[in-house]
């Protein structure tokens, strides 16, 4: 089975969960995670800057106590409301049944269809020092197809089903030159014709 990279958001991401706990007081979580003044020059969205995502859409980003789903758990709320399958809970399930506190859940459609690197725990304490949150798991909804590996490079992107631009032969470049001199020359005669008459 092969390991998702959580931090490589692919363009036709659809149908993964990424948790994160939120590793801050009770009184803090609320202003790190929810997205203030949306549309204006004071925008602030710490959890959106932590994660380095763009764009990151806020109706698909969650965030509560894990104590507050009760008799439901966390592993009731991925498999009720996210529609994660058996087989990934279980192979998770000692993970999920220890995971308490604050919590972001993610889902790909948070991510606009854009294919972006999230940044890593080793750039996030770079830029921004102690760190707020940390990656968990990420998980599959039932029947999700998944692209592991982002591609190569740059010069990859946006390639695939064009044909590359063959260069055109010296023959062909021949006929080109060829028929430009003709043209020129026919319109020197007719000049000439013109001035002489």
């Amino acid at each position: 089975m092969n390991k998702i990279d959580p931090y490589y958001v692919g363009a036709f991401e659809h149908g993964l969960i990424r948790i994160y706990s939120i590793d801050l007081p009770p009184e803090e979580v609320t202003l790190f995670a929810t997205e203030h003044n949306k549309g204006t020059s004071d925008h602030i969205w710490s959890l959106k800057d932590w994660l380095g995502a763009n764009p990151l859409d806020d109706t698909y980003v969650t965030f509560f106590d894990v104590a507050d789903l009760g008799s439901l758990g966390l592993i009731g709320y991925l498999r009720d409301g996210h529609n994660v399958a058996a087989e990934e809970i279980d192979a998770d399930r000692p993970t999920l049944e220890k995971i308490t506190g604050a919590i972001a859940v993610i889902t790909s459609s948070a991510f606009g269809g854009v294919e972006q690197i999230l940044m890593t725990p080793r750039e996030q304490s770079k830029f921004y020092g102690d760190i707020p949150m940390h990656h968990l798991l990420t998980l599959k909804e039932e029947g999700a197809v998944v692209t592991f590996k982002p591609l190569p490079n740059e010069g990859a992107k946006g390639t695939i089903g064009k044909t590359p631009k063959k260069k055109p032969s010296d023959a062909a470049m021949s006929g080109r030159v060829a028929t430009i001199a003709l043209l020129v020359m026919g319109l020197l005669v007719w000049l000439m014709i013109k001035v002489g008459g």
